[in-house]
C-alpha cells in the first residue's frame, strides 16, 4: 500500500484491495491499543476533564466498529455514529465517572502492565516502531 495508491482509490472511488484492508486491520489494532493504553490516564485528569475526554476516546473506538462493519471501505462509505449512538455512549461513561471508576481502570492497566503482554498489545509492540 503506498500513499499513491491511496491517492489513486480516493479519487476514482475505487474498492479497498487486500493490502489495503490488512494495513486497516493492523491500524486499527494499533489505535485500540492506544485507546486502551490511554483510558488508565483518564484517572489522572481533573475532575470536569475526565467525562468529555473518556466520550471522545469511546466515540472514535466505535467508529472503528463502522469502518470494520463497512468492509474497511473508507473511500465510498463514511464510518460515523448517529446522533442517537453518540447519546448512548454517554450515561455509562458518565457513571464510571461519578462513581470513581477510571482510578479502578488505571490500577487494572498498572497490573497488567506489570505482567507478560498478550493480544493485540503484543502485536502493536512487535509490528511498531515507535521513536
Amino acid at each position: 500500500v503506498t500513499a499513491q495508491s491511496i491517492l489513486e482509490r480516493a479519487t476514482t472511488g475505487g474498492k479497498p484491495d487486500a493490502n489495503y484492508v490488512e494495513m486497516m486491520k493492523f491500524e486499527i489494532a494499533r489505535a485500540r491499543s492506544y485507546y486502551s493504553q490511554a483510558e488508565a490516564g483518564i484517572a489522572l485528569l481533573s475532575p470536569g476533564a475526565q467525562l468529555p475526554v473518556a466520550v471522545a476516546a469511546e466515540l472514535y473506538k466505535r467508529i472503528l466498529d463502522k469502518i470494520e462493519a463497512n468492509g474497511y471501505d473508507n473511500f465510498n462509505t463514511r464510518a460515523y455514529l448517529s446522533r442517537e449512538e453518540k447519546m448512548m455512549a454517554v450515561p455509562p461513561l458518565w457513571f464510571k465517572t461519578v462513581s470513581g471508576g477510571w482510578e479502578k481502570a488505571r490500577q487494572e492497566a498498572q497490573l497488567a502492565a506489570a505482567s507478560p503482554a498478550t493480544g493485540s498489545d503484543t502485536l502493536v509492540r512487535d509490528k511498531v516502531k515507535t521513536p
